[in-house]
């Protein structure tokens, strides 16, 4: 396992870590499935013992997911061997009688730190970031009142926000108050690559990229005559919109054409292609599923003409081109 910098907090990440959000298990949001479905509490504390094992040094996790029980297994499963391990948690999303919630204010972020901590049987956490500000309505003026509070519990050893919007990421960046941006970035979701991450690299700000495998599709797991469970999220997926996804994919083939790699492989050498990326979450539920990631980490890297032709494609993505 090769490590990267986090910016410049000091922290050296896995290449690879461990998104814990499947682990949680089965979640119904607002009527609708919110996670990958069912998976195995034993399973999932015997994968993350073999994740330490092999090297990986860092997990995300989230209040939001399993209703905390993501945060409860994560304290059962690195008890004793807490000091080997960097783990992310956020605050902000929660939910309230089954439906998505979100909050920031400084009573709600000192006390969901509180509780972060007490699940996950430890006194501070490395890494304490916003979650999602944008979709609770947050400006960028409160979300950097948020990290502000977070930051004088001294209960977090470094702040910043998961975003999906580049342009608030952007903000948090050049505030100089930000020490991590996690942002979705995969071969499907580029747009980070071009706006938000030569800003991170700019200013020292440690970027992980989450959704590297854009839920799963991104692995070869998953074809076009995959139909998911009814308790996992990607089942209310639009059939339209899979096939449009399909579609991207097979147009990106030409990664792996001649069994040069996997389709996991070219997912995980592009989202650690830019040197501002420190880590790639694998959102796994089980060792199988974390095995091909640790593997995609030593695959082929993208040459330039590859990376040269990616680009062309999603630019072409990104202005609407044939969508």
């Amino acid at each position: 396992m090769r490590y990267r910098e986090l910016g410049k907090t000091g922290l050296k990440l896995s290449e690879i870590g461990i998104g814990a959000w499947g682990i949680g298990g089965v979640m119904i949001v607002d009527g609708r499935p919110n996670s990958y479905g069912a998976a195995d509490d034993a399973e999932a504390i015997r994968m993350i013992h073999w994740a330490l094992d092999q090297g990986i040094n860092f997990i995300d996790t989230a209040p939001a997911y399993g209703f905390g029980h993501s945060e409860d297994l994560l304290g059962q499963a690195v008890r004793g061997r807490r000091e080997s391990v960097i783990l992310e948690t956020k605050v902000g999303e929660h939910h309230v009688d089954g439906k998505q919630a979100w909050d920031f204010s400084a009573n709600f972020v000192r006390k969901a730190l509180d509780d972060s901590l007490r699940r996950m049987q430890t006194d501070y956490v490395d890494l304490y970031v916003l979650h999602l500000p944008m979709a609770g309505g947050v400006s960028t003026t409160q979300a950097l009142d948020a990290i502000e509070t977070a930051r004088a519990t001294g209960k977090a050893r470094f702040i910043g926000a998961s975003i999906y919007d580049n342009t608030m990421g952007i903000e948090l960046i050049r505030s100089g108050r930000c020490d991590v941006i996690q942002q979705a970035i995969s071969l499907l979701n580029p747009g980070a690559m071009r706006d938000l991450l030569p800003e991170a690299l700019k200013h020292g700000v440690g970027v992980i990229a989450r959704q590297a495998l854009f839920r799963g599709l991104l692995t070869d797991r998953v074809t076009r005559e995959t139909v998911f469970a009814p308790n996992d999220m990607r089942s209310s997926m639009p059939r339209e919109t899979f096939g449009r996804h399909m579609d991207q994919i097979d147009e990106l083939g030409f990664l792996v054409e001649g069994g040069k790699r996997r389709r996991i492989d070219a997912a995980i050498q592009f989202a650690l292609s830019h040197p501002a990326v420190a880590s790639a979450l694998v959102g796994a539920i089980n060792q199988d599923e974390l095995s091909e990631g640790v593997e995609a980490a030593d695959a082929p890297p993208l040459t330039a003409p590859e990376q040269a032709r990616v680009r062309a494609i999603q630019e072409a993505w990104l202005a609407g081109v044939g969508r």
